[in-house]
């Protein structure tokens, strides 16, 4: 599995997405709420937006993570954390599920805000 990191510059409030060409799966944080990032992928891609509102609601109610390997791209939904506990089993899950089911470029968009700028190099 090929992982890139690509930043995007965001406001408070918004973050485009922009759809690796390359990946075959993506990652996005199992919030349906109108206007968050799960619909602006679910829209981009023309799913079934009551079936992507059920799984992620799905995965809010058990917190554990869930993986649509039917959808093109691939679709693991992850649920939401509140910045203050640990992430790294949920990380470790995610990549599990991502190679269980054979993804070669995963395209990240969850656990996609940092705090802090990045080196270059």
């Amino acid at each position: 599995m090929e992982t890139i990191f690509r930043p995007l510059k965001s406001d408070r409030y918004f973050v485009g997405f922009i759809p690796s060409i390359e990946s075959d799966t993506i990652t996005a944080t199992a919030n349906p709420g109108c206007g968050a990032p799960l619909e602006q992928i679910s829209k981009k891609f023309n799913w079934n937006q009551t079936r992507i509102h059920g799984a992620a609601t799905r995965v809010m109610r058990f917190s554990e993570l869930a993986v649509l390997q039917d959808l093109e791209p691939k679709l693991i939904l992850l649920p939401k954390t509140d910045g203050k506990k640990e992430v790294t089993e949920m990380i470790d899950d995610l990549i599990e599920a991502a190679n269980s089911i054979g993804s070669e470029i995963v395209n990240f968009y969850t656990l996609r805000f940092c705090p802090r700028e990045f080196a270059d190099n």
